[in-house]
């Protein structure tokens, strides 16, 4: 496979896909165009041997692994740094697959109750005697963007 091998199995299979929104065919094109002639290239040259080598260059885009996945790890190593060191517990609410068309249609609704909903329950925790701090991040699902 080529250096873009990600890129190679979306193309191979990408056909297979039902509905797709706009963002998510531009995010597509751009990783399998990653690091391939699509996108251009430059030549670079040892100083040494001189010998030459074509670089392809990369889509930038923030969803492809080819790109932003070193910048994900470095990121991550950054929060880990900044962690308090104390006990905490990660809680992840999920949307169910059978309810996200209708967040697609209506996001400024549906996070509404989606937040309501998850205040009420971390509301049932606190009266167990647990103290929290709540950080949300909104993690869009495939088409959500």
């Amino acid at each position: 496979m080529n250096e873009n091998s990600i890129g190679q199995i979306i193309s191979d299979h990408a056909f297979k896909l039902k509905t797709i929104s706009a963002y998510d065919k531009k995010v597509l094109k751009n990783i399998i165009e990653c690091r391939t002639e699509a996108i251009g290239s430059r030549i670079e040259k040892c100083d040494c041997c001189g010998s030459e080598v074509i670089l392809y260059n990369s889509c930038r885009n923030r969803n492809c692994p080819n790109c932003q996945g070193s910048q994900g790890f470095r990121w991550l190593y950054k929060r880990l740094n900044e962690a308090l060191p104390v006990q905490y517990y990660h809680g992840v609410f999920t949307i169910p697959k059978e309810l996200r068309g209708l967040f697609l249609y209506n996001k400024k609704v549906c996070l509404n109750i989606l937040f309501k909903s998850v205040s009420k329950t971390l509301q049932q925790v606190a009266k167990r005697g647990c103290k929290f701090l709540l950080l949300v991040t909104i993690r869009p699902f495939q088409g959500m963007q």
